[in-house]
């Protein structure tokens, strides 16, 4: 009997043991979520059973792989910025049926083997395949960012040298990602260098497509980190889990609709010739495009090329078009051309059917071949061709996709000469063939309609037969309404299209690109065209621009075969598909709930006919904010799913719906408030006090980026600096018109003995709504100080040795220039460094002193220029220093604005402005007599400077007989002052007064007081 109580026990035990191991199986299968707990070691030593091989070696593994969701080792990474930065949590995706989502995944510096595995993804009904995942290898490119454009747009640092931009195909097998294939990120063309043991993180994009059968509903997974030389702990039992090294959960809401398959939205980009031939020599130096054959065998590799850049573009919901690809033709004496189509029809074919593609989705727009040259034929060949063509293409129902361009080489908005003369040969293409249609680059109001006047412009008849450009990002307010008794044309952006503003593009972000799919619903436009998609670089050690869209990278750049889609090409897609959810809501009824979310999220400005357009408005432009776009898509997806076609609408669920789209909107849609302008004058002092005074007539900019006209709105003087005297209750201002920008003036007065005199405090309006009543505030800093004369000679030799902080008007970091997040955000942003500024005066000379730091670690100073670079209206490309300066007197006229550039190396380069209104460029060099001085001396990271300034470079010419006459001193009562600081290593732009978006700007300046030396002079506790 003692026997059988040992085998009854074991018997028990055995039993636990085999549902312990069940149970962990199953939850491995399921990816059940685990619990975080702390991190444990990676690679645990096998202790017990588990050495001999037990299988009670499944009861350590649950706990294992609970404690190794480790975020430091495995995490969610965002590319948004110019690093993958890891995102806390689990990954978290909403998806529609039959759409693709993606996940950047970031794994720690590992030196050992290790595998992703890609678990299936279940619900409670449904299971999602692993092998609807598709995963890549996220590279760096060098991309070369410090430049102007992209610092302003993103706000971010230019001192790095490449952005994460290839992806690099990576195989899935059985699940599982072998991470030995990841290349070294810092070595990506180098096929021998491994990522493992590079002590670099990796970054893998995965794809996932979810299947138009999965059931809708939430789903779980994890993915697991593991060492593949532990994957079978025991030779006979393959099955069993293995201890993984991290882990990472994933969270997947599947929503109830389908994606269609077509395009309602055709996003194009351009593939030139001589791209092709720059990358690919080999294949298409000797090849004509109107030679390119499929039955040459020749051509093979070059056919080959091109289709898999076309099955590559458009399995992200885009394609390229070949504007040179062309037929033959021939043009016989007094005989219509005679065309060779074969060749051509031959390569089109796949494509414009959808034979080529996987989903037989043809494409959605090829206009007719150009051929070369065109433009040098005569007019009646010239349409005799383009009828020839209109008529081919009809017969094989493909006319429909393929309008007739014609381009405005010009940049800029065409004149009215130019739409005439466009309007006139749209009409004589459109009067050679019935169906044909036409694209040119004219907006609606734009178009030139046929009258009595000029029977030769667009027949009234025909307008539903143009293809015309609509307004983009900034528009101009059109200047008459299109006839209702006309039908409207169809419109396609332009995103290669200088505008009336110019702004850096969509090269940097997500959001920059998703906007224009949003703008395109908005616009009702059906296409979006890009420049050329292939890199403008010939090879990866030169640096690109950042603002290109680039799509792919040749394989022989990575030292692979394939063709290398870019995460810019991701974007697209996201973009493509996030305009067939606003169709689709449309299409369900619910366009009145959409378009406000689309409207605040593009943020568009229209220019009045009359407002001189500001290149600051370009970053006004979308929305910065992420998280806005991730919520903007949830409440876009409930949108869709609120009216399922044929079933009644869920009242309550449409009030949540309705009442969570307010929720988001209202932050979103604020004005943007912009301090723009500075008008400094004299004033007489109050009451009470002593001295001169400076009145101030400040210029407010307010954007209305929502969707209603406000009224009865409030702005005023929220915090006020020291010595700053303003009108306790705010003025009320016009109505604000949707998408537009207004200015309104505001007064304050001040007194500078009562003002900080070296550190300034920041100056906070307030703009109340009267719609919402909501309040916004912005802060900005418009120093009023002084500048003391000076009773002691000063030696000019950099060292500073003569200046004290009597003399200081500046110490602490200056306020860096605008960029478009801060500014959306009305965030006040200062520099990196402390900066220190000094001023005195004698009756032959103003001086400046300064220290800055930040001065560029690589040696810039040793090489020098005799000129100044600008990028967007700023100094780039070295350290520089900038004085803008301009002398005020007490009625109030003012002498020439003078600019001074101040390099390490000791040149000046100084500048007069002229009246802008006679000059297309105001800024002349100016040499005056005497002499402007300048000194640096420089330390390996700091550099100071002084500089002075002889007074008649200064004086207005008007004042210098009067003074005479008068017997007074021939000096102004204060100066319009500003000094900013570039450095060329962070691109980082600050200056006094700010923020400004120009560093020679003058109509944002602070002021400086002259006054007398006196023993009262000392700085008390403000200062």
């Amino acid at each position: 009997m003692p026997f059988l109580v040992i085998d009854q026990q074991w018997i028990k035990t055995a039993f636990r043991l085999v549902l312990a191991v069940l149970f962990a199986l199953f939850l491995g299968g399921c990816g059940a979520p685990t619990t975080p707990t702390p991190a444990a070691n990676p690679n645990p030593a096998p202790t017990g059973p588990v050495a001999t091989g037990n299988p009670t070696v499944a009861l350590a593994v649950t706990p294992v792989q609970a404690e190794a969701e480790r975020p430091d080792v495995m995490s969610v990474a965002s590319l948004s910025g110019l690093n993958a930065q890891a995102i806390k949590g689990p990954i978290e995706l909403v998806s529609a049926r039959n759409e693709w989502v993606s996940t950047v995944v970031r794994i720690s510096p590992i030196s050992g083997p290790a595998v992703l595995e890609l678990p299936a993804i279940r619900s409670a009904s449904s299971t999602i395949d692993p092998k609807q995942f598709k995963a890549y290898q996220v590279l760096p490119v060098k991309v070369d960012v410090n430049r102007a454009g992209f610092v302003r747009q993103t706000g971010l640092p230019a001192a790095v040298e490449s952005l994460p931009r290839a992806l690099l195909p990576l195989p899935i097998e059985n699940g599982r990602i072998d991470l030995a294939r990841c290349r070294h990120p810092q070595k990506p063309a180098d096929t021998s260098a491994s990522a493992l043991g590079s002590n670099e993180p990796i970054l893998i994009w995965l794809d996932l497509q979810i299947p138009t059968d999965a059931a809708a509903g939430a789903y779980r997974s994890v993915l697991t980190l593991a060492d593949p030389t532990s994957a079978q702990l025991v030779a006979n039992q393959p099955n069993l889990p293995r201890p993984p090294i991290a882990t990472l959960r994933l969270s997947l809401e599947v929503l109830d609709f389908v994606l269609s398959d077509d395009r309602h939205l055709v996003m194009v980009a351009q593939v030139a010739w001589d791209s092709l031939k720059r990358h690919w020599p080999e294949r298409f130096e000797v090849i004509q495009p109107n030679l390119l054959s499929r039955t040459d065998r020749n051509h093979t590799h070059a056919v080959a090329t091109i289709d898999e850049l076309q099955r590559l573009a458009q399995a992200h919901r885009a394609q390229i078009h070949i504007p040179r690809l062309q037929p033959t033709v021939k043009w016989p004496a007094l005989k219509p051309p005679q065309i060779d189509w074969s060749e051509y029809d031959g390569i089109l074919k796949p494509w414009m059917t959808g034979s080529a593609f996987p989903d037989q989705v043809p494409l959605g727009y090829w206009p007719l071949p150009k051929i070369d040259y065109l433009d040098n034929i005569l007019l009646s060949p010239r349409l005799e061709y383009y009828a020839a063509a209109a008529s081919h293409f009809d017969q094989l129902d493909w006319l429909r996709r393929a309008p007739v361009l014609i381009d405005k080489l010009t940049p800029g908005r065409a004149t009215l000469d130019e739409r005439i003369a466009m309007s006139a040969e749209a009409q004589r293409v459109i009067a050679s063939h019935p169906r044909v249609r036409v694209q040119m680059p004219l907006e609606l109001d734009e178009v030139q309609i046929a009258d009595d006047r000029n029977a030769n412009l667009i027949d009234p008849r025909a307008t539903g037969r143009l293809n015309c450009v609509a307004p983009g990002l900034i528009s101009s307010s059109p200047l008459r309404k299109w006839p209702e008794n006309l039908t409207r044309p169809e419109t396609f952006l332009r995103t290669d299209l200088r505008g009336l503003i110019p702004y850096a593009g969509a090269g940097g972000d997500q959001s920059d690109v998703r906007v224009w799919a949003w703008v395109a619903f908005l616009r009702n436009a059906r296409v979006i065209e890009w420049g050329n998609c292939l890199p403008a670089t010939p090879n990866l050690n030169e640096p690109a621009d950042p603002g290109e869209i680039t799509w792919f990278y040749p394989g022989s750049w990575f030292g692979t075969d394939q063709i290398v889609p870019t995460v810019q090409l991701k974007w697209m897609r996201r973009a493509q598909q996030d305009f067939e959810y606003l169709y689709l809501a449309r299409e369900r009824g619910s366009a009145a709930n959409v378009l406000p979310m689309v409207r605040v999220l593009a943020k568009p400005v229209e220019i009045q006919a009359n407002q001189t357009p500001d290149p600051t408005y370009s970053l006004l432009l979308g929305t910065a904010d992420p998280i806005a776009w991730r919520d903007a898509f949830w409440l876009l997806g409930r949108t869709v799913m609120i009216r399922e076609p044929g079933a009644a609408v869920d009242e309550n669920k449409l009030a949540n719906l309705n009442l969570d789209t307010f929720k988001w909107i209202e932050p979103i849609e604020k004005p943007v408030i912009l301090p723009r302008t500075t008008q400094w004058t004299v004033g007489a002092p109050e009451p009470g006090f002593v001295g001169p005074w400076v009145n101030l007539r400040l210029g407010i900019d307010i954007y209305n980026a929502s969707d209603t006209n406000l009224e009865e709105n409030k702005l005023g003087f929220d915090v006020p600096a020291k010595g700053w005297l303003v009108q306790p209750a705010p003025v009320t201002i016009p109505k604000l018109t949707v998408y537009q920008v207004q200015r309104h003036p505001i007064n304050a007065r001040v007194d500078p003995l009562r003002t900080p005199v070296a550190k300034h405090e920041p100056v906070t309006l307030g703009f109340r709504s009267g719609y919402s009543g909501r309040q916004t505030p912005v802060e900005f800093v418009a120093p009023v100080t002084r500048s003391l004369r000076r009773t002691a000679p000063l030696r000019m030799n950099g060292s500073l040795d003569d200046w004290t902080a009597y003399d200081a008007i500046q110490l602490g970091p200056l306020v860096k220039l605008m960029s478009r997040p801060a500014m959306q955000q009305h965030e006040l942003e200062m520099a990196s460094t402390e900066t220190q500024i000094y001023s005195g005066w004698t009756d032959t000379d103003l001086f400046f002193a300064f220290r800055v730091e930040g001065l560029s670690k690589n040696g810039s100073v040793l090489a020098a220029r005799n000129f100044v670079d600008y990028q967007y209206g700023r100094a780039w490309g070295e350290d520089l220093c900038q004085v803008v300066v301009q002398a005020v007197y007490e009625d109030g006229t003012t002498g020439p604005l003078v600019h001074a550039a101040l390099k390490p190396g000791g040149n000046v380069w100084v500048e007069r402005k002229l009246d802008p209104r006679l000059h297309v460029n105001p800024w002349e060099n100016f040499n005056p007599n005497p002499m402007v001085r300048y000194v640096a001396t420089l330390e390996p990271t700091v550099w100071r400077g002084e500089l002075a300034i002889p007074w008649p470079s200064l004086i207005a010419e008007s004042k210098t007989d009067e003074f005479a006459r008068q017997g007074k001193p021939n000096l102004p009562v204060m100066l319009k002052f500003n000094f900013v600081q570039h450095k060329r290593d962070t691109g980082e732009s600050a200056s006094w007064a700010g923020p400004i978006d120009i560093g020679r700007d003058d109509s944002f300046t602070g002021v400086i007081v002259l006054k007398e030396a006196e023993r009262s002079d000392t700085p008390d506790s403000a200062r």
